[in-house]
């Protein structure tokens, strides 16, 4: 009798060190290694090409100042094995992402060892951004170039798509959007954009203006990202934070938005 309920506890304390092995993982890990967030971009793992990382600074940047948002991207060599949904969270609110009280924060974060992507979203964005549609930016405009290596392409995709629904939901036109991607002329469709590039660019936004359905106007423009290497045009330089940075203060997430695999 005794021989069998030590079998049993012994089973059960097994079980429990597997369920609990993961969370071992995440805040051993975090404790030792978590670091301060640097700014709006945070390319710990040396990933992200520097004209890359301009581009995001300028919209990110913008973003915060019009909409009262943060964007947020950071890049780990590796979490160590982590879960990735729960590290993502836990340094989300770390570094408390977006006003407190107001937590409207969006974080990317790309593992690179574990090939891992995720995007954590505030409380505050879930209204915009549920997870079905923060599933579609991970797939349609970032998963693609991940997987080739094109991270800074892929992080700009995803940014690009979520700052265009954050500044549709504020009504406010955002000037630091990259201009529309160059196309290779494909031989399936047989056509490219000619000499109208301006044009073309003014036809997406009115078409994202008057879209009433959020879910239309974003695959719409989701698809327009798909442009390949060479990405986005350029940007007027970037001034830095001036000797600092806003968007992290206090803001949190329940855990909503996407992740997935590259």
């Amino acid at each position: 009798m005794i021989d069998k309920t030590r079998k049993h506890v012994g089973c059960v304390l097994v079980l429990l060190i597997l369920f609990l092995f993961p969370s071992f993982v995440t805040f051993g890990w975090a404790e030792k290694k978590l670091p301060s967030p640097q700014g709006l971009i945070n390319d710990f793992a040396g990933i992200i090409p520097p004209d890359y990382e301009q581009k995001l600074n300028v919209l990110a940047l913008e973003v915060l100042n019009k909409t009262g948002a943060t964007l947020t991207v950071v890049t780990f060599k590796n979490i160590g094995g982590a879960n990735i949904d729960e590290f993502t969270n836990q340094l989300y609110e770390a570094w408390g992402v977006g006003k407190k009280g107001e937590d409207r924060g969006v974080m990317f974060l790309v593992a690179l060892k574990e090939r891992k992507l995720r995007i954590e979203v505030g409380y505050g964005l879930e209204g915009i951004i549920p997870d079905g549609l923060a599933g579609q930016i991970r797939d349609q405009a970032m998963v693609p170039y991940l997987k080739k290596g094109e991270y800074g392409l892929g992080l700009l995709n995803g940014l690009y798509a979520t700052a265009s629904i954050i500044a549709k939901d504020k009504g406010i036109t955002l000037t630091g959007l990259p201009p529309a991607p160059k196309r290779v002329p494909s031989r399936r469709r047989g056509f490219s954009f000619g000499i109208f590039p301006f044009l073309f660019l003014l036809f997406i936004f009115w078409i994202l203006a008057r879209s009433r359905h959020m879910g239309i106007g974003t695959l719409f423009l989701l698809l327009m990202l798909g442009g390949g290497r060479g990405g986005f045009g350029g940007h007027s330089g970037f001034g830095g934070f001036g000797g600092g940075f806003g968007g992290f203060g206090g803001g949190m997430s329940g855990g909503g938005g996407a992740s997935g695999s590259f």
